[in-house]
């Protein structure tokens, strides 16, 4: 019996040795990939907030205005009085 436990009891320990290094090195790869996704999401946040600043400034009154000018949609168009249709209804 004192001979078996010579041999069970470190071997035990050994395993329990092996089975902890494994945990520590998945908790390390584990957390390097925590990191790699909280970098990506702070990239992805500030892209969202251009994305949406240059969204806000497209739809803007003042940009359409901008590229109106550009594609030379200045002209005013002609007034049309509502007078004319008194008269053809009087008529």
């Amino acid at each position: 019996m004192k001979k078996c436990l010579k041999y069970f009891v470190p071997c035990i320990l050994l395993i329990l040795i092996i089975t902890n290094a494994f945990i520590i090195i998945s908790g390390l790869k584990l957390s390097d990939e925590i990191y790699r996704f909280e970098f990506q999401t702070k990239n992805i946040k500030k892209q969202n907030s251009e994305l949406e600043k240059k969204l806000y400034d497209a739809s803007s009154l003042q940009y359409a205005a901008s590229q109106a000018a550009q594609l030379g949609y200045t002209k005013n168009a002609p007034a049309y009085s509502l007078t004319v249709l008194k008269r053809a209804r009087n008529r």
